[in-house]
Formats: C-alpha cells, structure tokens, sequence
C-alpha cells in the first residue's frame, strides 16, 4: 500500500461519520452516487480528525456526472458500473482528489451505516465545507 493510499485511509477513517452522513443525504436527494473530496488545499496526513475546514465535501448523483464534462470520464470506467451495484445503506462511493492524483474508493464506514451517520449529524452538517 503507497503512503497515499495510507493517507487517503487515514482521512476516510478520521471522517467516517461525516462522509456517510453526507453520503446518505445525498443519495436521499440525487439518488446513486459519489462523495467527491478534495484535499487540494492541504495533506491529508496533516489534518486531525476533528479539523475538516481545509477539504471540501461535495455529492454528485449520477446525473450531476452526466452535467459536468469533467466528470463524465469518470462514468465511463468502472465508476459507473459499481454505481449501479453498491448498496448506499452499507457502503459509500468516493473520490478522494488530492495534489498527486484523483483516486476511487469504495468505502465501507466501521463505525456507523451512512443512514445512521446522517441521522447523528443531520443538525451539524452546515459547519462543514459542503457543496
């Protein structure tokens, strides 16, 4: 596993709670989708858990993808296939973007389901960088 694999695991980990809540709002109103995280403006090993002022959280539907010709690409790989195939109650679609590189990650959150998640935090979502 490359260090930014380890690093990207490390941001799903110390975000769990809020990237399935946010997933789960999403895919209430878009339906099927994808948590889209950008670091650009930070590392991801240098945030701490508590601190997500620096990455901005963004859901695509499907059908934001099909709108954006920048991200269309991405449902012509095998993004849009597993879309189809995820169980968004269990599991979490995301694409971390990062300085090196734009990475796929199916995540399974540990700790809480999205549907449970975004209960929890549904009342604390706006004190996050979400678009």
């Amino acid at each position: 596993m490359s260090s930014q694999e380890i690093d990207d695991q490390a941001l799903l980990a110390n975000n769990s709670q809020l990237i399935a809540a946010l997933a789960w709002q999403g895919y209430q109103q878009e339906g099927r989708g994808v948590v889209f995280i950008d670091t650009t403006a930070t590392i991801p090993s240098q945030i701490k858990s508590s601190d997500c002022s620096q990455i901005s959280f963004i859901y695509f539907g499907e059908n934001g993808f099909l709108s954006r010709g920048d991200l269309k690409i991405w449902l012509d790989t095998s993004i849009g296939s597993r879309l189809q195939e995820y169980d968004p109650t269990k599991e979490v679609l995301c694409l971390i973007c990062n300085p090196l590189k734009i990475r796929f990650v199916r995540f399974h959150p540990q700790s809480v389901p999205p549907p449970q998640a975004y209960q929890k935090l549904k009342n604390r979502l706006s004190e996050f960088r979400i678009f």
